[in-house]
């Protein structure tokens, strides 16, 4: 038993559940207590997290989640990353001088990939109603909660941006006119209305069984007023980007309608007799076996934890799996990612070679049969001018806070049969959408 240091030891019958926020991971909690197994409980927890930590991550953001089955014994991933919109081709992007997808505005809007992946996890892996799930996120939305200092600093600090840039998003943050002070009760009833729509559609069908009622219930958020609403107001709602140019919205009703998360095979390397998971190529996860891989052939101990020779051998065999991570990786509904190349032993034999003493400034991709691909040693940047045929624009600079850095936030669950989740919902934060009322 390990003694009390800065925080007590926690213990319970039913489970573990942890996230971003202490308020989500008690929603986890209740939902375990209530009989909700670890799915239940992430769904839970994500949703509420969604609310609480909007500067890191929202409902219409991504959610790329990884779940074991314990009766199974098989780990799944869950593709929760929506695809962009099928009117953002190379063609728009040329006719209208984009260089480089701005990191604001609607222009990187993908689908909202939130709801359906839990409705996806629930329904399959899960025990619960998703009423039953969105609960303790209804509650804390209609009744408020309080504001905590890394949400306030944000909010004070982009308080013109969300005035000015995004009137409607700073109705709800700035219920005064002015930021929150640490502890004020902040509301948001709309997001609570939106999601009893949900729940009132699988009351209505829940007489099919709890599977249709799940169904129902995604289906108003991807093919009923949620998503009209959404398209409606992003089309009708020009916002300045960091292009300089305001842009309205190119996701379309069709865009959202046919979007539906899936059940796939996760990516898997094993290191020292652990199996470790990550999503496939559309995420940047494979980077982390890759890393492993690599790591795998020094004796870390004998280097000694965070010294200088350790962290230099971490840190070159990380720059090495992320030259990989720009050569090869790619949605695989698209891309033939080479992950028994990138993951076997004898390529990752010849890139811990490439380590010496001395840290490496250069991009060093690695050859996996066909050459290393040209665009892999020019920056992305660079690289996708070159693509577009498109001279590079200045990014205009509004003072508004426009380069947004630091979003995602995380949460885990394991229950007491042994089922487990790791899942990191991220994108849709303050100022990717407006306000929506209901």
């Amino acid at each position: 038993m390990a003694t009390f240091t800065t925080r007590p030891v926690i213990m319970g019958r039913r489970g573990v559940v942890t996230s971003g926020h202490y308020l989500a991971t008690t929603a986890g909690f209740r939902i375990m207590e209530q009989g909700g197994n670890a799915i239940d409980a992430a769904a839970a927890m994500c949703f509420c997290l969604n609310l609480l930590e909007p500067q890191s991550n929202g409902i219409g953001g991504e959610v790329p989640t990884l779940i074991y089955v314990a009766k199974e014994k098989k780990t799944f991933a869950i593709s929760g990353m929506g695809w962009s919109p099928e009117a953002f081709t190379l063609d728009w992007c040329r006719t209208h001088g984009i260089d480089l997808i701005p990191g604001d505005g609607y222009l990187p809007a993908c689908v909202p990939a939130v709801v359906d992946t839990w409705a996806t996890a629930v329904a399959r892996f899960g025990t619960m109603s998703f009423s039953q799930i969105l609960q303790p996120v209804i509650e804390l939305s209609a009744n408020g909660f309080p504001v905590y200092p890394r949400l306030h600093d944000h909010l004070l600090t982009n308080f013109r941006k969300y005035t000015e840039l995004y009137p409607t998003t700073g109705a709800v943050y700035y219920p005064n006119g002015r930021p929150p002070e640490v502890g004020d009760i902040l509301r948001n009833p709309d997001f609570a209305e939106a999601l009893k729509l949900m729940c009132r559609a699988e009351e209505a069908n829940r007489h099919q069984g709890r599977h249709a009622g799940i169904q129902a219930a995604r289906d108003v958020f991807y093919k009923g007023s949620i998503a009209e609403r959404i398209i409606t107001f992003i089309s009708e709602t020009p916002v300045e980007d960091a292009s300089g140019t305001a842009h309205t919205g190119l996701l379309s009703y069709d865009d959202i309608a046919a979007w539906g998360a899936t059940v796939e095979e996760p990516i898997t390397y094993t290191y020292k007799g652990l199996d470790v998971h990550k999503c496939s190529g559309w995420t940047q996860g494979p980077t982390f076996l890759q890393h492993l891989a690599i790591l795998e052939g020094f004796d870390l101990v004998q280097l000694g934890h965070n010294t200088a020779d350790y962290l230099h051998v971490w840190l070159e065999s990380a720059k090495l799996a992320f030259a990989d991570r720009e050569a090869y990786y790619g949605d695989p509904l698209f891309d033939q990612v080479p992950f028994d190349i990138l993951l076997s032993a004898p390529y990752n034999a010849a890139r811990r070679h490439l380590i010496d003493p001395h840290a490496s400034l250069e991009m060093r991709p690695g050859d996996v049969g066909a050459g290393v691909p040209a665009y892999a040693t020019v920056g992305v940047a660079e690289d996708n001018r070159l693509a577009l045929d498109v001279e590079a624009r200045e990014i205009k600079d509004l003072g508004l806070g426009h380069a947004h850095v630091g979003d995602t936030t995380h949460l885990d669950a394991v229950d007491q049969e042994g089922n487990m989740v790791a899942a990191t919902p991220s994108g849709g934060w303050l100022g990717r959408f407006h306000r929506i009322t209901w």
